[in-house]
């Protein structure tokens, strides 16, 4: 049974007065497993030299609603920050006021706020700093939503010295199936607009893209720039992709990537390739290798017209399928060369609490010191702290015993992917979200809405890497490692 989870990094335990943390189980179960609560956080400089105590205080309902920030020394410690925060009833941030720590009293540094519409959708976002005992506002945005709860469009002040200049509008257009079609930005100022560039696609009922076209202003009409065209296989996987750019008036064909998989799902190779008047030219290619429980072991990337080798990247995983290392090498020399090492290490719950870096020195691993730790509350805000030693204390509150987070009954493909993932299992009914893997929030939890015991994630909006997915059932938590390639 759980009762207090400490982890310490690096540098010795301090002996610190607690805050008093009363928490909603319920919300914090789905970010950490367990009703585990940020208590303080030391961040000292290598050396020691300079250490700094972040300390949290919660709400009944587990937000944080006061960071405060000191610096330690032998004899005490003194106050540089304190931010304070209101919240709605959807635990949704309203307010947020910063204040350091000057002459021996607080002094105001920045503030936001925030609006939401009835179904907590964020309405505005308005950031002021203090400046000559007044607020100045900074940046302004505004968002409207259409009937199905779509993002319409997106408006951000362009502010001078606080006054109002312009604003930058993002506008989006979607089809019947809530897909994004249209994309556009323009500029408004002055009584002038300055149209920035538009986006046009067709896609499938489930959202991939079948043609995307970029197109740029030219007086008063939108002018064709480049296309992108894809083909699919049995499993709605790109398997060929043409590129097009538009030259005298007509598209004209530039190149062409070629997808092969694995069982239909799993990316082995990405082949792109050139037109040279009617010759297709090699231009770069990338080969995967995976494992027996299909995640990625290898990364090849091979470039120019005879594919010569540049990158070659390699992962580890521990009995629980998280990557433990991961080696990145440069081909030189008719040889592969270790240049950069990363490990990790994870808490109980399988949340990322240090990433390390080594770089190879002639012989040998060397210490970067490049560590950084990433967490985020119950609230999912997020913290980063690199080039410093970390100390974590986590408080908990719960009953829960471990054995509920080594459930292994849901399988996720493809692996790598490019913009959907699949969970296959027999339990779906819970919740996921998807995380970096150094532990930041990328996705927040969501429903899992299951389809014939699938369902459907959409990751388009990820750039390429490596992230966790965090399933949460009452079955159990597990988390799953995956790829996305684009």
């Amino acid at each position: 049974m759980l009762k207090y989870i400490y982890v310490i990094l690096f540098i010795s335990a301090i002996t610190l007065s607690a805050v008093d943390v009363h928490i909603n189980k319920e919300r914090n179960n789905q970010l950490l497993g367990a009703d585990a609560t940020v208590e303080n956080v030391i961040v000292s400089r290598f050396g020691g030299k300079v250490r700094v105590i972040h300390s949290y205080t919660y709400n009944t309902a587990g937000d944080i609603i006061e960071t405060l920030s000191s610096r330690l020394y032998l004899d005490g410690k003194t106050p540089l920050e304190r931010i304070s925060r209101t919240f709605n009833d959807n635990h949704s941030e309203l307010n947020v006021l910063a204040e350091k720590y000057k002459d021996g009293q607080w002094v105001n540094y920045y503030r936001v706020s925030k609006t939401y519409d009835k179904d907590n959708h964020l309405l505005t976002y308005l950031w002021e700093y203090w400046k000559n005992n007044n607020w100045k506002k900074t940046a302004n945005v505004i968002f409207t939503y259409d009937a199905n709860g779509n993002l319409k469009t997106k408006v951000d002040w362009v502010l001078v010295d606080g006054k109002y200049e312009g604003e930058y509008r993002t506008i989006y257009e979607y089809d019947k199936w809530n897909n994004v079609i249209t994309h556009q930005r323009i500029l408004v100022s002055d009584g002038k607009t300055t149209y920035f560039y538009k986006t046009v696609s067709t896609r499938l009922k489930t959202g991939e893209i079948v043609s995307y076209i970029y197109m740029k202003r030219d007086g008063s009409k939108w002018v064709n720039k480049y296309k992108t065209e894809n083909k699919f296989n049995l499993a709605k996987k790109i398997s060929l992709s043409y590129s097009y750019n538009w030259k005298n008036s007509k598209w004209e064909l530039s190149g062409r990537t070629q997808y092969s998989y694995l069982k239909l799902v799993y990316l082995t190779q990405k082949l792109t390739q050139e037109l040279d008047v009617s010759t297709w030219v090699n231009a770069r290619r990338t080969k995967y290798t995976y494992n027996s429980k299909f995640l990625i072991t290898s990364e090849t990337f091979d470039y120019g017209a005879n594919l010569g080798h540049y990158k070659y990247t390699t992962w580890t995983y521990d009995d629980k399928d998280r990557v433990v290392s991961e080696l990145y090498q440069r081909w030189d020399n008719n040889n592969w060369n270790a240049q950069t090492r990363l490990t990790y290490k994870y808490n109980s719950m399988g949340f990322v609490v240090n990433k390390h870096k080594s770089t190879w020195d002639t012989f040998k691993w060397g210490n970067s010191k490049d560590y950084t730790l990433k967490f985020s509350d119950s609230k999912k805000r997020e913290f980063e702290f690199t080039g410093y030693d970390i100390s974590i204390k986590y408080k908990n509150t719960s009953d829960v015993d471990d054995d509920r987070y080594t459930v292994n009954t849901l399988t996720i493909y493809p692996n790598p992917t490019s913009d959907f993932l699949y969970i296959s299992g027999e339990e779906l009914q819970g919740k996921y979200s998807i995380y970096g893997i150094d532990g930041s929030v990328l996705i927040p939890y969501r429903q899992i809405p299951e389809q014939n015991g699938n369902t459907k994630i959409d990751i388009s909006s990820l750039s390429a890497g490596f992230y966790l997915l965090r399933i949460e059932t009452k079955t159990g938590i597990q988390t799953k490692p995956f790829i996305i390639s684009k």
